[in-house]
């Protein structure tokens, strides 16, 4: 999950320049420090997609693999974890 964190914190650096210009203007930018100093970027947009398909891009295994990965390991439980690799054989991630 580090890595796909890490992937989205890096893809949201790389578009932030072009959100600035207003390239964009369905996307939104949100920014906030936490007490203990901590930065967060947020970006959001509204999809006019059904909310299941929504869900199932980012949570339903076989979507992500079919879109994003080559091996995803997804528990959407409370608690749960996420974890996904674009090597299948990659030793971070646990197979389901």
């Amino acid at each position: 999950m580090k890595i796909w964190v890490m992937g989205i914190a890096l893809a949201a650096a790389a578009a932030a320049p072009a959100l600035a210009a207003g390239q964009n203007p369905d996307v939104r930018v949100a920014t906030a420090v936490d007490g203990a100093g901590s930065r967060s970027l947020q970006f959001s947009i509204d999809l006019n997609a059904p909310a299941k398909a929504a869900w199932d891009a980012f949570l339903d295994p076989p979507t992500v693999l079919r879109w994003e990965s080559a091996l995803a390991v997804i528990d959407a439980r409370q608690g749960g974890s996420m974890e996904e690799s674009y090597t299948r054989s990659s030793p971070t991630c646990r197979a389901a």
